[in-house]
């Protein structure tokens, strides 16, 4: 093996599949943060789920989003971080901000192969 092999180091990058599971769980954290006043602005091509009696059924955007009342956002993968720091710079004490960050990291750990922020991933920091 030559010096460079010992140094080579790979990374494994695709894109984000959401599972019924990853779903579900979202929606509880969507939830806290829609009582936090948080508000999705719709664009085309924006993902979102409909709960479907047990199930969920999936829509994108395209022209109709004054009618989305009710509608779960199913966001990017990168956007976890931009809404955790969009929960950190909040000045209020609300004790709900502490537990929506939790939420999104036991999210990110548990559905986004166990780190709790994807900028931590050397990828997606420019670290290679």
């Amino acid at each position: 093996m030559t010096d460079y092999e010992d140094e080579w180091m790979t990374h494994t990058i695709s894109n984000f599949t959401w599972s019924e599971e990853a779903i579900r769980d979202w929606t509880l954290i969507w939830a806290r943060l829609w009582k936090l006043g948080f508000d999705w602005q719709w664009k085309n091509g924006d993902r979102y789920v409909r709960l479907r009696g047990e199930t969920f059924s999936a829509f994108q955007v395209h022209e109709d989003a004054e009618r989305l009342d009710g509608a779960i956002p199913i966001p990017q993968i990168h956007l976890f971080d931009e809404i955790k720091e969009l929960l950190l710079d909040r000045t209020d004490d609300d004790v709900t901000v502490d537990y929506a960050i939790r939420a999104i990291n036991d999210w990110l750990k548990h559905h986004f192969g166990g780190d709790d922020t994807v900028l931590d991933m050397p990828f997606m920091a420019g670290e290679y």
